[in-house]
This record gives C-alpha cells, sequence and structure tokens, in this order.
C-alpha cells in the first residue's frame, strides 16, 4: 500500500519536472535550458563531492572520539540536496535549493532527530557455540539446553 503511493508522488514528480521543462523552455530558449540543467548538474556534482569529504572529516573525527551518537543523530542534508541538483529538472533543483537554505534544512533535520529518538531498544541476550557434529550424530534436544 506504502509503495503503491510512492509511486503516484513518483509519477507526479517526473511530470511536473517534464512540464517545468517545456514551460522553461520556452520562456528562455533551448539552449538556456540546456545550459541551466548543465551547470545546476555541475553544481550539484562539486556541492556532492565537498560534502562527502566534510562529512568523511566528520565522521574520522567522531571515530577517533568513539562517538557513536555522531552517527545515530547528525541528519546532513546537503549530499542529499547535491543529488537532486544533479537530477535533471527545475523542480528538483528548487527543492535542491530549499534545502541548503538554512532554516527549511534545519526545521528537516530537527524532525528527523526528532523521529529517531523513538525507538531502539537494547535486548540482552546469551549466545553458545552449538557442535554441529554432535547434533548430527546424536540430534537430541538436550544438547540445546545449558
Amino acid at each position: 500500500m506504502r509503495i503503491r503511493g510512492l509511486r503516484y508522488y513518483l509519477v507526479a514528480f517526473l511530470l511536473l519536472e517534464v512540464a517545468s521543462f517545456v514551460v522553461i523552455g520556452k520562456w528562455l530558449g533551448v539552449l538556456a535550458t540546456v545550459a541551466m540543467v548543465f551547470f545546476s548538474g555541475l553544481a550539484g556534482l562539486m556541492l556532492l563531492k565537498h560534502s562527502s569529504r566534510q562529512m568523511g572529516e566528520q565522521m574520522r573525527m567522531a571515530i577517533q572520539m568513539q562517538n557513536s551518537f555522531f552517527f545515530q543523530n547528525n541528519p546532513n542534508l546537503t549530499p542529499f540536496a547535491a543529488i537532486l541538483l544533479i537530477i535533471p529538472g527545475f523542480v528538483s533543483d528548487i527543492m535542491a535549493v530549499l534545502l541548503l537554505f538554512g532554516p527549511i534544512r534545519r526545521r528537516i533535520e530537527s524532525r528527523i532527530r526528532s523521529s529517531n529518538k523513538t525507538g531502539s531498544r537494547i535486548v540482552e541476550g546469551q549466545c553458545s557455540t552449538i557442535d554441529t557434529d554432535k547434533v548430527a550424530a546424536n540430534d537430541d534436544a538436550s544438547l540445546f539446553k545449558k
């Protein structure tokens, strides 16, 4: 049920992208439209490269400080915005610029952080090794008891 709804959003998004291409292509011309798509994709690649280096540095520091909290509570939307810039289209570019804009990004990141705090339980248990040769030879349920 949930995937079906996602398909409809994806189809609507693609139709919106095509419609924006047509409208902006008529307004600016074909060459300017293609140039804008090319340069937004190039900007997305540069942003993705920069953000991946920055995130790698942050992860390296977190590993050195043994801070596992960094990995659980650090939603970084810059790589996602870079991928949206790489996708050819103007609607995705607008969404990327909005994600890069500070107040909107902070609001989305705070929602992601608050949704991450609800779950994760630690279940304690014991682990024991079973000798498969004994199980095959004896096939007795008492081998599994402590």
